[in-house]
């Protein structure tokens, strides 16, 4: 049972999509209190068409996924896309599949959300890093499309681990507050 005096943990969800060579991925960043307590990015796999609003759709959706896989059960969402939060709250009328499925499920999620509309590419610290992550996610489903040649899997091999030192590299800068 915790003390009643303690103030109950505070996340702070940002979270970005890209659109890179034909190539749609999603990046996250989790906060507790301030603290990063994870980072999550992939490709989004979803029509093209979309552009990189099937990321930052996506991205939402991986949010609370793992919000309720570690139960949390309030965060504010962080966007720089508004139609984010224009869909799942009904402001605006969600008329394809793919805004009508993430409305459903943003709705249908135990989780208490408050919405903030950050500006793009303007500096902010987490949005720029989920920036970051999501154009990772759009290059790791643009390298999965690569022919499996010897040469290709080599070239893929490089890639990742030059994208894990890069993450590296990230991570401890972050950690050092840069």
């Amino acid at each position: 049972m915790s003390d009643s005096s303690t103030p109950p943990d505070r996340y702070e969800i940002y979270v970005d999509g890209s659109f890179e060579d034909d190539a749609v991925g999603y990046g996250v960043v989790i906060l507790r209190n301030g603290q990063v307590v994870e980072e999550l990015y992939g490709a989004a796999h979803t029509d093209p068409a979309h552009r990189q609003v099937g990321g930052e759709i996506k991205a939402v959706l991986e949010a609370l996924k793992w919000c309720q896989a570690h139960t949390v059960n309030a965060a504010t969402i962080y966007y720089d896309y508004m139609g984010l939060q224009a869909w799942a709250t009904g402001e605006w009328k969600a008329t394809k599949p793919l805004t009508q499925q993430y409305a459903a499920a943003v709705r249908a999620a135990p989780i208490a959300l408050t919405w903030r509309k950050v500006a793009s590419h303007s500096g902010v610290r987490w949005n720029e890093r989920a920036d970051q992550l999501a154009k990772q996610g759009a290059a790791s489903q643009a390298v999965s499309s690569i022919p499996a040649t010897p040469a290709a899997t080599e070239q893929i091999g490089r890639m990742a681990a030059l994208t894990e030192k890069a993450r590296a590299f990230i991570a401890h800068l972050a950690a050092q507050g840069v």
